[in-house]
């Protein structure tokens, strides 16, 4: 093999390595609006198939109203398995169980919304969780 050859196979095997060793468990996400700060999807799913959804974030100013609609999904279905809800202010935290199959793709979801405090809207976006299979 020549050098460049050797080089563009090592740099493949580089980035297929920290690929496999990058963090699967949250998706973090810094949204666009002065409003808000961090959100955070997560899921696990433990050896009898019970998922552990969690969503967690909070808003720049802690008189910001939050809304959350949390999803556990199983990819390729058009519906989610579970969805639950929180209404806060400030900040929140979510988590919950639900036992799901074995064989499939699994993903939390949600949709936050950023309110000020006299309920007019700031922001809307979605936050995921890595796709975790059990």
């Amino acid at each position: 093999m020549n050098h460049t050859r050797r080089m563009s196979v090592l740099f493949l095997a580089l980035l297929c390595i920290l690929t496999l060793i990058a963090p699967t468990h949250a998706s973090k996400i810094e949204p666009m609006a002065e409003g808000t700060k961090t959100f955070q999807a997560t899921l696990s799913i433990d050896f009898s198939g019970q998922a552990l959804c969690g969503i967690s974030g909070k808003a720049s100013l802690m008189s910001h109203k939050v809304e959350a609609v949390m999803s556990l999904n199983r990819l390729g279905s058009p519906n989610p398995l579970k969805t639950w809800s929180i209404k806060e202010i400030g900040e929140f935290t979510m988590s919950e169980n639900y036992y799901v199959s074995r064989g499939y793709d699994y993903q939390v979801s949600a949709t936050i919304t950023v309110k000020d405090s006299g309920g007019r809207f700031i922001e809307s976006f979605t936050v995921c969780s890595a796709v975790v299979h059990y």
